[in-house]
């Protein structure tokens, strides 16, 4: 069964986890993410419109939907000439992610839009996948899920020290890498709550993409979230789509340090969360 247009897909998760190819695949099964992306297929307009601290501090549910409306319009070119002003505005006040003003001019001539199906991937989506729901009746949000205590040592700490305010964490500039390992872990745990209980009314509609089962059993998980998202695929997409997720060398690292490292509590909501917890022999 195929989805209407006007219902977007959303892709969020703590950085790191594995959406870049979650991304590639919807991409690859025929949604539209957007004209302006990185390296990483995130979508640099949601990035301009939503990854800004300053504005999250002062912002109310009415002002974070109408900024998702705005990408609405303009991921499916129906944006008008003020919604192109409003996206530089928000862009050039953006301290968080601060863009040229030449790249978001470029951006916006760019982001021409889509009448076909289309949606977005930015890791810190996360933390407004209640909002993305509450937004559009039909969206449907994909939270990619990586191993807990893997997180907990990556370097990528952007999310921890942009958005750890949101969950009282503090990162202390003389933090040391156990200090960090802990707050990433904590940030993990938190956010991971936090989309729980922000989509918990409207669970049809989210769904959860465990890493590792993705890349054990890529050809199976690959279907059930085509299906989620309502994309036809035959058995040729399945295999070609099935041959994009690779095993990051990363993959198993937090087995190198002792679960003693962490607070038993944080490690007991990783294992309630379906990853399996070793103790390290």
């Amino acid at each position: 069964m195929s989805a209407p247009a006007a219902q977007p897909l959303a892709i969020g998760a703590l950085g790191g986890s594995g959406t870049r190819v979650v991304a590639e695949i919807v991409q690859s099964a025929g949604v539209y993410i957007g004209s302006t992306l990185n390296r990483a297929n995130d979508n640099l307009v949601v990035t301009r419109l939503l990854k800004d601290t300053a504005w999250r501090r002062r912002a109310d549910a009415t002002q974070v939907r109408r900024r998702l409306r705005l990408l609405g319009r303009l991921m499916t070119g129906t944006a008008s000439p003020l919604d192109r002003i409003r996206l530089v505005e928000a862009a050039q006040r953006n301290r968080t992610h601060p863009f040229p003003l030449s790249e978001t001019l470029q951006a916006v001539r760019d982001e021409r839009g889509t009448t076909g199906r289309w949606g977005w991937k930015e890791p810190n989506t996360q933390l407004f996948a209640g909002d993305v729901l509450e937004t559009w009746p039909e969206a449907r949000y994909v939270h990619v899920l990586r191993h807990g205590l893997d997180m907990a040592l990556s370097k990528n700490q952007n999310q921890l020290r942009n958005w750890g305010w949101l969950f009282g964490i503090d990162v202390p500039p003389d933090a040391t890498e156990s200090d960090l390992r802990r707050a990433q872990l904590r940030y993990w745990v938190a956010s991971t709550q936090h989309v729980m209980d922000a989509v918990a009314d409207h669970s049809d509609r989210v769904h959860v993409l465990r890493l590792d089962e993705l890349l054990d059993r890529p050809r199976e998980v690959i279907a059930e979230l085509l299906d989620f998202a309502q994309l036809p695929a035959d058995d040729d997409l399945l295999t070609e789509l099935a041959a994009l997720p690779a095993s990051p060398d990363t993959r198993g690292r937090h087995r190198d340090v002792p679960l003693t490292d962490f607070p038993a509590e944080d490690v007991a909501y990783v294992a309630s969360m379906g990853f399996p917890v070793e103790a390290t022999p």
